[in-house]
């Protein structure tokens, strides 16, 4: 009895760990459920070979559904629109990715269901060496890797959606009306600096952090960083571009937002 009952239950904990299922969100709000058939009714079935940065092999094939159908089918309007600017994808196992929400909407990302390269199950990926399975998010142009920020999840069992606000909550002006300098600042540096200069550790690598363990305005002036800003490479050998393009006024809120993420600010 014992015996048969573990087994049933082996049996069912496998099922699920199998379950080809996708969840939706918006926030916290589960929107939809899709498993293979609903996804293949909404986005036929694409074979891509593409190169591959996961195993020793150069390139790998896989089934897929490409995703921006079934992205636009869920979400509609919402899709790249301003409030929800952030993508979480959740891994059967509970690991988050996360990934601009701009990667989403462009052509190339496929949801891949099944490794055309072996006979069954998949190649394991990652430094664990683990199954991908249920679904792994692909991209089919070689410049769309990890590297250049597009999101590569596998073992996929949630997508949500989420407001930036949210997941960089050190970053967002909280508290400054869309009008003031600080929140134009804001705008201008999540578009311009952001993926290079972080704020208080939550932002790009790339750069030095601008507001942690000191704000850049406690040792640089104002005049200096306006500067540095407007052209680096006239103070040093940089990779930094120089930000020609940005106005007087620009740079000017840019600092403002800058200001604002620590009261420590030098004349």
């Amino acid at each position: 009895m014992y015996k048969n009952l573990f087994i049933l239950t082996l049996s069912l904990l496998t099922l699920a760990s199998n379950a080809q299922n996708i969840e939706f969100y918006k926030g916290n709000k589960k929107l939809k459920t899709l498993d293979k058939s609903s996804m293949k009714n909404i986005s036929s079935p694409k074979k891509y070979e593409l190169e591959y940065h996961f195993s020793k092999a150069r390139t790998k094939n896989y089934e897929c559904f490409p995703i921006l159908p079934i992205l636009k089918k869920v979400y509609g309007k919402e899709l790249g629109g301003e409030g929800y600017s952030e993508v979480i994808f959740e891994a059967t196992d509970g690991y988050k990715a996360f990934s601009e929400m701009e990667k989403l909407t462009e052509s190339g990302g496929c949801l891949a269901f099944r490794d055309l390269d072996v006979k069954k199950g998949w190649e394991p990926v990652g430094r664990r060496s683990v199954s991908p399975a249920p679904y792994f998010l692909v991209w089919k142009d070689k410049d769309q890797n990890t590297a250049n920020g597009y999101p590569w999840p596998w073992s996929l069992a949630k997508i949500k959606l989420i407001k930036f606000e949210n997941r960089y909550k050190k970053v967002f002006p909280t508290g400054y009306k869309t009008s003031s300098d600080v929140y134009k600042g804001y705008l201008t540096f999540r578009g311009q600096c952001f993926r290079c200069h972080a704020i208080d550790k939550q932002g790009g690598k790339i750069g030095p952090d601008l507001a942690a363990p000191q704000n850049i305005l406690a040792y640089r002036s104002k005049k200096m960083v306006y500067e540095f800003i407007k052209n680096p490479e006239k103070y040093r050998y940089t990779k930094m571009p120089a930000h020609d393009h940005l106005s007087k006024k620009e740079i000017t809120q840019i600092i403002a937002y800058l200001a604002s993420r620590k009261k420590v600010v030098s004349k």
